[in-house]
């Protein structure tokens, strides 16, 4: 009986996960216009980097790992304005505060491409290592 509770257990979570990737990947689809396959890479990333840490993020950091789901190098301002596609707000002081914040557990890299400063996910980084 035990074992078949505990596999319950694990198909309640796969539901959930499926269920929570699923609505990311909408969300990116509409927010920043993302053909399905992307919206659903991107999704599977954000799912990946936020499973297991419940509790551990805001819905701010989660839109700012959302906007930065797609692995492009992005400004502070372009961030911004994908999170306020997202979820309707947000400021360049907060992202830049939150980024610093999500840098300092390794899940944003800071990326210096002459004087400018760019940022993108720490997975992403090592997708581009590992595809190159």
């Amino acid at each position: 009986m035990r074992e078949i509770v505990e596999r319950l257990e694990a198909l309640e979570q796969a539901i959930g996960l499926i269920d929570e990737g699923a609505a990311v990947a909408a969300r990116l689809a509409v927010a920043l216009s993302l053909p399905g396959v992307r919206a659903v890479e991107a999704a599977r990333r954000v799912v990946a980097l936020l499973s297991g840490r419940e509790g551990a993020f805001d819905a701010l950091d989660k839109a700012v790992v959302e906007a930065m789901a797609t692995c492009e190098e992005l400004t502070i301002t372009e961030i911004a304005r994908r999170v306020k596609r997202i979820r309707g707000t947000a400021s360049r002081t907060t992202i830049r505060a939150r980024l610093r914040r999500l840098e300092g557990i390794g899940l944003v890299r800071r990326v210096k491409h002459g004087s400018r400063i760019l940022y993108t996910l720490t997975p992403c980084m090592e997708e581009k290592t590992q595809n190159s």
